[in-house]
């Protein structure tokens, strides 16, 4: 099976989206297939009845890499046994909460830290955002940062860009 590799949850969130159903046949704006499938993850009636699907995360050079095989597999098994379309999308960003903790405690075990923030586009969506925050939660002696006065997406990481530069000059002189 060929390997794509990316960096950006929102890859993710197209990809599941479309086999869904949404956005299949055209895009109009920026995040619209994430923004759908939030909106259809909305109407799951009875979100506290499903598991998580299954992510597996390996160390590999140094990085983390998140496969994604089991997930795919477990949503066509959804699809095709007729589970709602919305709880396969609330399922998934169930998941992806329960993936983002999983990853935090694996990087915790290695480098000593108390604090998080959750920042990134991936972030506006609200679903997603609650879904992890409450999973934080119930971890003990972690600090969950979340950012209110600045964007969550690429707005946040030109004002980080930024304050590096001035604190560069301020430092260097230039």
């Amino acid at each position: 099976m060929p390997l794509n590799y990316t960096s950006s949850v929102g890859r993710l969130f197209d990809a599941v989206a479309y086999v869904l159903g949404i956005c299949n046949q055209q895009i109009s704006y920026e995040a619209q297939a994430a923004i759908e499938l939030e909106n259809l993850a909305n109407d799951c009636l009875q979100p506290d009845q499903h598991r998580a699907y299954d992510f597996e995360l390996e160390l590999i050079s140094g990085h983390y890499i998140i496969h994604t095989d089991k997930l795919w597999a477990a949503i066509l098994e959804d699809l095709n046994s007729n589970l709602d379309r919305a709880d396969i999308a609330y399922k998934f960003h169930h998941s992806l909460g329960k993936l983002l903790v999983k990853s935090v405690l694996k990087l915790r075990q290695e480098h000593s830290f108390d604090i998080v923030v959750l920042s990134g586009g991936v972030f506006n969506n609200k679903l997603l955002l609650e879904l992890t925050q409450g999973l934080f939660d119930k971890i003990n002696n972690m600090t969950l940062l979340i950012p209110s006065q600045i964007p969550l997406g690429d707005g946040g990481i030109s004002l980080g860009q930024a304050a590096v530069c001035a604190a560069k000059e301020k430092k260097y002189g230039k």
